[in-house]
C-alpha cells in the first residue's frame, strides 16, 4: 500500500530532522553559552541531546525480579525490523500485525517494567500511558477534521503516542524534581525511604571552568545550564555568585538574543553557500517532467525548455503559472518557452484534476477549503544561474525577514494558522520530497530551519527567549525585578500559549498526513 511506503519514509526522513535539529540547538545553545560565559556567568552544563540513560540500582529493590533489560530491546529490534520489511514488501497482514505489537503490547509492557523499578502501581503507569495515546488520536481527529484516517495513520500515531509515553514514564522522578535539583539527580519514594535516581549522560568531560559537556540520549536537541537562572521567593538569586540574576538586565538580554542570533547566522551561512555554490534560482522556471493526462508532452513541449509566457503574461516564478492555472476555467493555455535560444509557442488544452486540492487566497495563503483545479500536467524545477558572494549573502540575509513577514501574515488570519503552519512532520514531508535531488537542497532546509528556530524563539512569549527579554527589558525600566508572582504568572501564561501553539502544529501536521 502507497500509505504504508508514505509512512515509512516519512518515519526516516523524521530522523534525519531530528539528528538535524539536535545540529542546530546545538549551535543555538552555543550562543547562550558563549555570551554567558563571556559576561562572567558561570555555565554549569552545555549538552548536545535531551535525557539522560538512567544508572542502575533500582533493580535491587524489586521484589519481583525482571527480565534483563536488553531482553526487551532485543525483542522491540525483532519486531520492528520485521514491521518495516513487511511494509516495504507489502505484506500488509504482517505490517498491520507488527504495528498493532509495537504500538500496544509493546509500551505496556515496557511502562509497568518501568512503574515497577520505580514502585508505581500498575494502573498509574497504565493510566499514564493511556493518556498519551487519548491525546495522540484526539489530536489526529481534531487535524483531519472528523474525517476518517487511513488504518496506518492511527497506528503510526499510537506507536507515536506509546514512545511519548514511555519516556514520560522513565523521566517521571526527574520531570517531578525541584528546580533547584542538579542536572541529572532525582529521587523515589520507597515506602518511607527517598532513593536517589541518576540520569547521566552517554559521554561526559568537564573542563576547567568546572562546565559539564556532555552527550545525552535522545536526539531532541540540547541546553546551556547557567548557574542561578530560577527567581527565589526572597530574591537570593541576584545573589548567587556569577549567577544568571546577578548580572545586570543588559547582561542578561544579550544572553538571551545571543541563542538567536546564533541560529539566524547559521542560517545565513549555510544559504549563502548553497547559493554559491548551486547558483541562485533564475525567475523562469524549466520543465522538469509531465504527468499521464498531461497533454504538453504531445504538443512538443521538452523536458528543460524555460517556461518565458503564459497567456501573453511574463513568467517570472512557478508560483506565476500555478496562479494562472488556478483561474484557468478549462481554456486552452498559449505556453511560449524558451529552448537553445529560441522562443517556441504551443497551444494546450489543460484537464481538470480529478483529487481537490487545497485552496489559497490571491495572498498565498490557505482558505481551509477544497477545490478542483485545472492542470498543464507539467512538473516544473527552478533554473539557476551563477551567482557572486556578494549576491548570495544578500539573498540569504533577507529570509529572516521574509519569515517575520509571513508570521506578521498568520497573525492577520489566525483563523488559516493551521494550514500554514507545520512542524516535524510538514519537515519530514519536504525533506522526503527533495531528498533525492542531492545534498544543495538538503543543505538548504536546513539553513531554513535554523533561521526558523531563531526567528521563532524571539516571540515575545514567556519561556522562549523573546519572552525572557521582554522581561529583562521591563525590569531595566523599573530599575528593580518584577516580583515572582507576576513572573509566575507571565510564565504560567506564556507556557500555555506554547502549549497551544505546539498542539496547533501537531494538529496541522496531523491533518495533512492524515489525508
Amino acid at each position: 500500500m502507497d500509505s504504508i511506503k508514505t509512512l515509512l519514509g516519512y518515519v526516516q526522513s523524521g530522523f534525519f530532522i531530528l539528528l538535524m535539529l539536535t545540529i542546530l540547538v546545538a549551535v543555538h545553545e552555543f550562543g547562550h553559552f558563549w555570551f554567558a560565559r563571556m559576561l562572567g556567568m558561570h555555565v554549569e552544563a552545555f549538552a548536545v541531546m535531551m535525557g539522560g540513560k538512567r544508572q542502575p540500582g533500582l533493580e535491587s529493590r524489586l521484589n519481583v525480579p525482571q527480565l534483563p533489560s536488553r531482553t526487551v530491546w532485543f525483542a522491540a529490534l525483532i519486531v520492528a525490523t520485521t514491521t518495516a520489511f513487511a511494509g516495504l514488501e507489502q505484506w500488509n497482514v504482517l505490517y498491520y500485525l507488527g504495528m498493532i505489537v509495537l504500538a500496544l503490547p509493546i509500551p505496556i509492557w515496557v511502562v509497568t517494567r518501568i512503574g515497577a523499578l520505580y514502585h508505581v502501581a500498575p494502573e498509574e503507569s497504565l493510566k499514564s500511558l493511556l493518556k498519551t495515546y487519548a491525546v495522540g488520536l484526539v489530536l489526529l481527529i481534531l487535524g483531519t477534521k472528523f474525517r476518517t484516517p487511513d488504518v496506518t495513520i492511527v497506528l503510526g500515531v499510537m506507536l507515536a503516542s506509546g514512545i511519548v509515553g514511555i519516556l514520560l514514564c522513565y523521566y517521571q522522578p526527574a520531570l517531578n524534581k525541584s528546580e533547584d535539583t542538579p542536572q541529572g539527580h532525582a529521587e523515589i519514594k520507597i515506602g518511607t525511604e527517598t532513593v536517589p535516581v541518576r540520569y547521566r549522560p552517554l559521554l561526559a568531560r568537564t573542563d576547567r571552568h568546572g562546565t559539564e559537556f556532555s552527550l545525552l540520549l535522545l536526539p531532541l536537541g540540547g541546553f546551556a545550564s547557567i548557574r542561578g537562572m530560577h527567581p527565589k521567593e526572597d530574591g537570593s538569586e541576584v545573589k548567587i555568585d556569577r549567577g544568571f540574576y546577578s548580572r545586570g538586565a543588559l547582561a542578561r538580554i544579550a544572553v538571551l538574543f545571543a541563542g538567536p542570533l546564533f541560529s539566524v547566522l547559521l542560517g545565513i551561512v549555510i544559504l549563502a553557500t548553497t547559493y554559491k555554490m548551486g547558483g541562485v534560482p533564475t525567475t523562469i522556471p524549466a520543465v522538469e517532467s509531465f504527468s499521464d493526462r498531461s497533454r504538453a508532452g504531445i504538443a512538443g513541449v521538452m523536458p528543460n525548455d524555460k517556461v518565458v509566457e503564459l497567456n501573453g503574461l511574463a513568467v517570472t516564478s512557478i508560483d506565476k503559472v500555478i496562479d494562472a492555472m488556478h483561474d484557468n476555467n478549462g481554456e486552452r493555455v498559449k505556453l511560449v518557452v524558451e529552448r537553445k535560444g529560441q522562443r517556441l509557442a504551443f497551444d494546450i488544452l489543460p484537464y481538470l484534476n480529478p483529487t481537490p486540492e487545497q485552496e489559497y487566497t490571491k495572498e498565498g495563503l490557505a482558505t481551509g477549503k477544497e477545490k478542483r483545479y485545472y492542470k498543464l500536467g507539467i512538473g516544473f524545477k527552478p533554473s539557476f544561474r551563477p551567482a557572486a558572494w556578494g549576491e548570495s549573502v544578500q539573498m540569504a540575509v533577507a529570509k529572516p525577514f521574509e519569515m517575520v513577514s509571513g508570521l506578521f501574515s498568520v497573525v492577520k488570519r489566525p483563523d488559516l494558522a493551521t494550514e500554514n503552519l507545520g512542524g516535524v512532520v510538514s519537515m519530514a514531508k519536504t525533506v522526503n520530497t527533495v531528498k533525492e535531488a542531492g545534498i544543495l537542497p538538503l543543505l538548504q532546509i536546513a539553513g531554513l530551519i535554523s533561521m526558523s528556530l531563531g526567528v521563532m524563539n524571539l516571540l515575545p512569549i514567556h519561556p522562549l527567549d523573546g519572552g525572557q527579554i521582554v522581561v529583562a527589558v521591563l525590569e531595566l525600566f523599573r530599575g528593580r525585578r518584577l516580583s515572582l508572582k507576576t513572573q509566575g504568572r507571565i510564565s504560567g501564561i506564556g507556557l500555555m500559549l506554547v502549549l497551544a501553539l505546539s498542539a496547533l502544529v501537531l494538529m496541522a501536521d496531523l491533518g495533512r498526513i492524515g489525508k
